[in-house]
């Protein structure tokens, strides 16, 4: 691509000779800022490629009043004029790309940028954007365009379509040539025609159309159970009612009683709007009362009567209250019930088909924080999707969150303050987020798991990957790699295996002289333990050869315990106990709490 466009067929004032500033030769830095049209030495060449390909170098000697002025325009950049036409050498009269390279006594040599000139039109349609690009068709596949009637209107004639030619009147038959008969061709002309097309398996119509019902968005479930109080079950089970099929269930009634329901679970989210009943009751002098439970009053509301007839199905349907659907412990049920005290003679009821319709009504805040609630205070062990376990229905075992989270693909478990957990089973990469909450580790495998805010104590296992507590109260505990942030210690953490460990911004929790204790033993060696900027007193007991700790921090009391451990301690501390036996290597460039007292004073 050229460096810069211009319009040919133009007297050009200001075309420039060098890209960069003219530098002097000598020190080859120093800009020449004072080239005059007769420079000592001055030999200037335009090179022209045409865009055919035809190379041209032509000789330019600058003027001063003439057809190739020179501009001086200021820190080493230089002009010059170019005629359109009628110039002593070159003139800019043709397309193509041209540019300027020359030298001169004390001048380095030097070159132009690439120029491209091209119809003004096109720099200012594609440039300065003042212009449209005409573009004018001049032939048809080879054949000159003729000159339309009106001028600017193209006149388009088709001679032929898909095959078939057209009339001197412009009519052409077009079904058989795209597969549609003579009747559908005029089919479609009457729906687009206005004349309206109307068939039983003709699209609807618009007045069709807007005869239709708004209907209803509900749901519709099958029975999961019935229960038979009096009476006989003659034929089918409960399971038949949920298609018409011809296989009913059906029951006789028991001394002239029949006492039966049917139970529906609409979800936790669901309320009941109808039942509807595909089947029928004889003989024609008998007939049974249709209930629904109501599940606030602990009592049934009769819903309808199904009388005896022939025995033939037909359709019963009956609406249902929101008190039809239950709550609590009962979230969902629905329970339909066919009653006789007394009367029937030879009764049978059959039930081809019966179900229940419901719309989802309860919305909740959800899984919020992509977590699984749990709050042990509660009473929920339900584990439906959606339902169960979302921050505004927290469950209240972690069975049941470890259920839910399987279920919906979480990981991670938001425990409510004052909830107690005792984990029951491992958990591979799972988040604890349990603000004032307790947890016991239960001897579970929690490999790449993090702890948050709660209360650790218990035993617990990795084959795999540390585990994380942060901001934790760590009560007694025995852990495998295992990395603490910002936690407190009130007891004796028991390192279980040769790993990495590290306690970073901890602090102890004991009051008084004491201090929580960090016990090498399980490891038996070659642990390395990191301590940084722990707060207060700390005992590391069984330490032994392979151990490599580092202790930094404000100390109480740093107590060694055990042999041979390599022990490199920094801060400041009340006083280093050291009891290691062996040979031990302990570097302690701690700054007692005595000697800083002495400084202040002093």
């Amino acid at each position: 691509m050229p460096d810069i466009w211009l319009n040919v067929d133009a007297a050009l004032a200001e075309v420039p000779i060098n890209k960069t500033q003219l530098i002097d030769d000598t020190d080859f830095k120093a800009r020449e800022e004072s080239v005059v049209y007769n420079q000592a030495g001055l030999d200037l060449v335009w090179n022209f490629v045409t865009t055919a390909g035809a190379f041209t170098q032509t000789a330019v000697t600058p003027t001063t009043g003439g057809d190739y002025d020179l501009t001086n325009q200021g820190n080493g950049i230089y002009t010059i004029e170019i005629p359109a036409s009628g110039g002593a050498s070159i003139n800019n009269d043709t397309e193509g790309f041209g540019w300027f390279s020359g030298y001169a006594t004390g001048i380095l040599p030097w070159t132009g940028p690439v120029i491209g000139f091209r119809a003004a039109a096109l720099n200012n349609a594609l440039i300065d954007g003042g212009d449209n690009l005409d573009i004018n068709v001049v032939q048809w596949n080879g054949a000159a365009v003729a000159t339309p009637t009106t001028a600017g209107v193209p006149e388009v004639e088709v001679a032929r379509i898909s095959g078939q030619t057209v009339t001197a009147s412009g009519a052409v038959t077009v079904h058989s040539a795209v597969g549609l008969s003579a009747t559908a061709q005029g089919n479609l002309e009457d729906m687009y025609d206005g004349t309206g097309y109307e068939a039983t398996t003709a699209p609807a119509t618009q007045s069709q159309v807007g005869s239709l019902s708004t209907g209803s968005a509900a749901i519709s479930t099958v029975a999961e159970s019935y229960n038979l109080t009096t009476g006989t079950q003659s034929s089918g089970t409960v399971t038949d009612t949920e298609t018409v099929n011809g296989t009913p269930h059906q029951h006789t009634d028991s001394a002239g009683v029949l006492e039966l329901y049917y139970q529906f679970d609409v979800g936790g989210n669901g309320t009941a709007s109808s039942v509807d009943m595909w089947g029928y009751l004889t003989s024609a002098n008998d007939s049974v009362d249709v209930f629904a439970y109501n599940w606030g009053g602990a009592s049934w509301d009769q819903i309808g009567t199904l009388t005896g007839g022939a025995a033939t199905d037909t359709a019963h349907a009956y609406s249902l209250l929101t008190r039809h659907t239950g709550t609590g412990a009962n979230l969902g049920k629905v329970r339909i019930r066919y009653y006789a005290a007394s009367g029937l003679t030879s009764a049978t009821l059959s039930v081809d088909q019966i179900y229940i319709s419901y719309a989802v009504v309860s919305q909740s805040v959800g899984y919020a924080g992509g977590a699984v609630w749990l709050d042990t205070s509660l009473s929920n062990t339900n584990t439906e999707s959606f339902v169960d376990g979302v921050a505004d229905n927290p469950v209240s075992t972690i069975a049941a969150a470890t259920t839910i989270a399987s279920n919906v693909n979480l990981r991670t478990f938001k425990i409510e303050s004052g909830s107690s957990v005792t984990l029951a089973q491992g958990y591979n990469a799972y988040n604890f987020e349990a603000h004032g909450a307790t947890i016991a580790l239960g001897s579970q495998a929690l490999d790449n798991s993090h702890f948050y805010s709660a209360s650790i104590s218990g035993t617990c296992t990795s084959s795999s990957g540390d585990i994380d507590f942060h901001s934790c109260h760590i009560a007694a505990v025995t852990v495998p790699a295992a990395h603490f942030y910002h936690c407190g210690f009130s007891s004796t953490v028991t390192i279980s295996g040769a790993s990495d460990y590290v306690f970073s911004d901890c602090y102890s929790e004991v009051p008084g002289a004491s201090s929580p204790t960090i016990d090498m033993g399980g490891a038996v060696g070659a642990t390395n333990l990191s301590v940084r900027r722990w707060a207060g007193g700390i005992t590391l007991n069984n330490l032994a050869a392979g151990d490599v700790v580092t202790l930094d921090g404000t100390f109480g009391t740093i107590t060694l315990n055990g042999a041979d451990a390599q022990v490199e301690i920094r801060g400041i501390a009340k006083e280093v106990v050291n009891n290691l036996t062996g040979s031990p290597t302990v570097n302690d460039d701690t700054v007692k709490a005595d000697v800083l007292n002495s400084w202040r004073t002093g």
